[in-house]
């Protein structure tokens, strides 16, 4: 009886491992990974030191060599950055440091601008890109103008008409521009309005809705990513503004805001550096909340404008 042979089969003419194709995608997609954790990493990495300082006794900031990790660590310089006690007592040089005042006032001029810059802006960007009336791309084209006129040559004539007004040391000079909208609010919000199909919009005015009422009920929601974008992008500008609270708000302690706060009240002489970084630190996570709360709305909004379908 013959016995049954196998076949064998010829590797001749394949490909070595290494150069398979899975293989290679493997390898790609590896380097590419690794290549964003490194650069994640050096991103990080202020960061990071910032809360390892603030986390460190004050005596142990200037040793050397650094120590990547505090041993141990404290919350005692986030006590004393709450308690307003930035700066060491220099007699009569000592000055007072009132972190909650700082932050309320910020607050006020931060939401001033999200409720009136924001809302007016989208009002604009809606008409802009939607309603039919005579001059309307004159001002669009206005509007796109004045993404190119750089903000530094606005300063003085804005100081001047408000000092005109009378309105210099308080916050409506922070506050009533957006109460004219932003350019860059205004064309980022209409072309996010022209990817909404004009089918809709028809229908709704059959059935008897408003100019007003389609813009708040039906364009706002489907927009909601762009004005969430908006919110963000407008949020995280005020708070960390600083030239225009010091031109408009003078050295008024009591209606500074947290970042010149800290600049009124600094002196070489009396910084406690574990204290300055826990206020450092308390002043980055309300971005990095914010940012984490609306990431994916953020994503959205950048990714679909400008997209037109």
């Amino acid at each position: 009886m013959a016995s049954a042979t196998i076949p064998i089969q010829s590797t001749a003419g394949q490909p070595a491992w290494w150069q398979r194709k899975s293989v290679r995608e493997g390898v790609w997609r590896g380097s590419v990974y690794l290549i964003l954790v490194l650069a994640a990493l050096v991103l990080v990495l202020p960061l990071f030191w910032l809360v390892k300082s603030a986390l460190t006794p004050e005596a142990d900031l200037f040793i050397y060599p650094p120590k990547w990790l505090p041993n141990p660590p404290t919350l005692a310089n986030f006590r004393a950055a709450f308690a307003g006690e930035m700066f060491q007592e220099l007699g009569a040089a000592a000055k007072m440091f009132n972190l909650l005042l700082y932050v309320r006032n910020t607050l006020i001029i931060v939401l001033g601008n999200i409720i009136f810059g924001v809302t007016i802006s989208a009002l604009v960007a809606y008409g802009l890109a939607r309603l039919r009336f005579p001059g309307r791309d004159l001002i669009f084209y206005t509007v796109v103008g004045a993404l190119f006129l750089p903000a530094v040559v606005l300063i003085v004539p804005r100081f001047v008409i408000f000092s005109k007004l009378r309105l210099t040391n308080t916050f409506w000079p922070l506050i009533i521009p957006g109460f004219f909208g932003y350019a860059n609010q205004i064309f980022f919000l209409r072309q996010f309005f022209l990817t909404i199909p004009r089918d809709l919009e028809d229908s709704a005015y059959v059935d008897g809705c408003s100019t007003f009422r389609f813009w708040w009920r039906i364009m706002l929601p489907l927009c909601r990513p762009a004005v969430v974008v908006q919110v963000i992008i407008t949020f995280m500008y005020h708070w960390n503004d600083f030239l225009d609270p010091l031109i408009y708000l003078g050295v008024k302690p009591d209606i500074a805001t947290v970042q010149l706060g800290i600049i009124q009240a600094m002196d070489p002489r009396a910084v406690r550096y574990g204290v300055l970084m826990a206020y450092s630190t308390l002043l980055v996570i309300p971005c990095l909340v914010v940012f984490l709360l609306f990431q994916r709305m953020l994503i959205q909004g950048i990714v679909f404008t400008g997209v037109k379908g």
